[in-house]
C-alpha cells in the first residue's frame, strides 16, 4: 500500500491531466485550481515535485513517449533541414530556351531555427544548460568566456558539444 507521501494532491493529479493534454503550464495550474496570481510559480513548483515527475513521466511512457523516442527526435532535430524555393539562372542556356534562361527550384537547406530550438532542449534534457558567462577551456587551454563570443559562434559550439553528445550516446560510450 501506498504511504500518504506517495499520493499526489486533487490538485496535482488535475495539473498533470491538463498539462499532458498539451496546456501551458500556468493554464493547467489555473484549471487545476491554483489561483490566477501565482499559477505560474505555483506550477513551476509542482513541476519540481519527484512523485509529480514520476506520475508525468508514466504517462508520457503509456503514450510511447519513452527516452529512446525522445533521443531519437532531438537527434533529428538536430539535423533540421527545410525547403525553399530559389531562382536558377543558366548562363550558356545549358538545357534552356535562352542564355540567361531562369527556373525555379526547391532546394533542402538546414533549418538553423528548427536546430537552435532542438539543441536548446537537448541542453535542458541533460541537464547542463550553459549560463550566459560560464567559462570555458579554449584552444589555447585559457577560459573563453562566451559573454565575449559572437553569438553564431557560441550557436555553433553548443551546436557541435551536443552532436558530440548525441554520437557518444548513439554508440553507447
Amino acid at each position: 500500500m501506498k504511504d500518504k507521501k506517495d499520493k499526489l494532491s486533487f490538485r496535482e493529479r488535475k495539473f498533470i491531466k491538463y498539462l499532458s493534454q498539451g496546456m501551458t503550464q500556468k493554464d493547467a495550474a489555473i484549471l487545476a485550481g491554483y489561483s490566477r496570481k501565482s499559477a505560474d510559480s505555483l506550477a513551476s513548483q509542482t513541476l519540481k515535485n519527484p512523485k509529480v515527475q514520476r506520475a508525468f513521466a508514466q504517462i508520457l511512457e503509456s503514450h510511447g513517449v519513452t527516452d529512446e523516442k525522445l533521443s531519437s527526435t532531438i537527434a533529428e532535430g538536430l539535423e533540421a533541414t527545410k525547403v525553399i524555393s530559389c531562382n536558377v539562372i543558366v548562363p550558356n542556356a545549358e538545357g534552356m530556351k535562352d542564355a540567361n534562361s531562369m527556373t525555379r527550384d526547391f532546394v533542402d537547406v538546414p533549418d538553423w531555427i528548427a536546430r537552435h530550438r532542438f539543441t536548446d532542449t537537448a541542453i535542458k534534457v541533460k541537464g547542463g544548460y550553459l549560463a550566459e558567462k560560464h567559462e570555458v577551456t579554449g584552444p589555447d587551454g585559457g577560459p573563453v568566456r562566451f559573454s565575449d563570443v559572437e553569438p553564431a559562434t557560441r550557436i555553433q559550439y553548443l551546436l557541435s558539444r551536443t552532436a558530440e553528445r548525441v554520437q557518444k550516446d548513439k554508440s553507447g560510450s
